[in-house]
């Protein structure tokens, strides 16, 4: 598994206006992370979760490596996961954004009940500055040439 290059003017949003843009930036995130003509392809019961968490300052460094952690271990061990990716805020360092994309709504159930998962959950709780929020997508099918 590589791990992706990011453009920081594709990444770079203020806290304010975040939510305002964030269809624009799940997009950009999807873009970064999957090959072109690629995305979503095939993918009827694909699902893809994008979290927000905001962390306490002095947690940051440890959330940030049981984070990598958990998600490494779960891209190594779990066929159903095809993306966790951790992305730290750019002017907001205890602000990060997972993009998870599972095969299917099996394999994101199979991920919660994995040994990271749960001691990643178990870990995390009282780290967060305020509550988090999870949102699910599903894939948009569009015919793209070649």
């Amino acid at each position: 598994m590589g791990y992706a290059i990011y453009e920081e003017s594709n990444l770079r949003r203020s806290a304010f206006s975040f939510w305002n843009e964030f269809p624009e930036v799940l997009l950009s995130v999807v873009r970064i992370f999957l090959p072109k003509r690629q995305a979503f392809r095939n993918s009827e019961s694909m699902i893809v979760i994008v979290s927000s968490y905001k962390v306490l300052e002095e947690k940051i460094e440890e959330f940030k490596t049981i984070s990598h952690e958990m998600a490494k271990e779960s891209l190594d061990t779990e066929e159903g996961v095809l993306r966790l990716d951790v992305l730290q805020g750019d002017g907001d360092p205890g602000r990060f954004l997972f993009m998870e994309v599972y095969k299917s709504e099996a394999a994101r159930k199979k991920h919660l009940d994995t040994p990271q998962f749960l001691s990643w959950r178990r870990a995390v709780p009282d780290w967060f500055s305020q509550g988090s929020t999870s949102i699910q997508y599903l894939p948009v099918h569009i015919d793209l040439p070649g």
